[in-house]
């Protein structure tokens, strides 16, 4: 089910983005749609990014193996080139252009939210039809922040850490956080949901620190963490961070003294954790309305 929802949802955005692409323009009948696929298979995000890969040519596949899209003058087949924009803005940046220069109808990707910011800012200057998958800034939807033809899911880190925290509190019955953010957006709105879910629940937050995106060393953070002795110790850490971090409070035995709790989790994090740094740890899935162990 969750695999047609998925199809489907890709199959609206595309002909959407094909509709866009070619206003103005009515004589036009494309007998092929270019989609640009750009994600950073090189640095902190590069095995969730391969995943992302999989499913944007999986529904391509799909969506070929029926013909194509149907559109008003026949069938039209979908054709894509993948780069990576190696979770750095100006490679990002560099590698969008040349994409739309490259005659791509549209362009899919992105994991960090500072690379689609900046090509929304593009697009905002020549509008070009982008489709960032990224969790986007909560700041993203307020209005005149997105290019008109940027189409962003309404699935914020905001809305991360406020599910987080209430299924830690509510769920889990834990009451006593220890917060560790990522020093953008990402963590900063993370932390806006975790502090307004411990508001409205009754939970406390006793300690709170912030690291870069990149961090490999989290030893000092985490002897801080085991000195507070919270009831669950909350990360706004995502892919190869996470994994480095949710390793080491294994090694340092922090497991064993309260709940770890990942607030965003993906099966390529989960898989690569040993099974004993698994084990009793919490994380939220985001296909799903409840805390599962990892």
């Amino acid at each position: 089910m969750k695999r047609i929802i998925a199809i489907s949802l890709i199959s609206v955005l595309i002909i959407g983005l094909l509709t866009c692409t070619i206003l103005g323009a009515p004589k036009k009948k494309p007998d092929t749609f270019h989609l640009g696929v750009l994600l950073p298979f090189t640095g902190t995000f590069a095995a969730v990014a391969k995943t992302q890969e999989q499913g944007a040519l999986l529904a391509v596949d799909e969506i070929n193996e029926k013909g194509g899209l149907n559109m008003p003058w026949g069938k039209v087949k979908i054709k894509t080139t993948v780069m990576d924009d190696e979770a750095d803005i100006n490679v990002g940046i560099r590698r969008f252009r040349y994409l739309r220069d490259q005659k791509v109808d549209a362009v899919v990707g992105q994991t960090w939210a500072a690379v689609s910011l900046a090509i929304n800012e593009l697009c905002k200057r020549d509008s070009f039809p982008y489709f960032p998958v990224n969790v986007a800034p909560l700041d993203s939807f307020k209005k005149g922040t997105l290019a008109d033809c940027t189409f962003a899911a309404g699935y914020t880190p905001w809305t991360v850490g406020y599910m987080a925290a209430s299924a830690a509190i509510n769920d889990l019955g834990k009451k006593k956080i220890y917060f560790l953010g990522r020093s953008d957006s990402w963590g900063w709105d993370i932390q806006a949901g975790v502090e307004t879910a411990a508001k409205e629940y009754g939970g406390t937050i006793i300690g709170r620190d912030e690291v870069s995106q990149g961090t490999s060393d989290f030893s000092t953070v985490l002897a801080k963490v085991k000195a507070a002795k919270p009831d669950v110790f909350i990360s706004a850490q995502f892919g190869g961070d996470a994994i480095a971090l949710l390793k080491q409070c294994y090694d340092m035995g922090l497991n064993k003294e309260m709940t770890i709790f990942n607030s965003f989790v993906t099966n390529v994090v989960a898989k690569g954790l040993p099974a004993e740094a698994r084990d009793g740890g919490s994380g939220y899935y985001e296909d799903l309305s409840v805390s599962v162990n990892l």
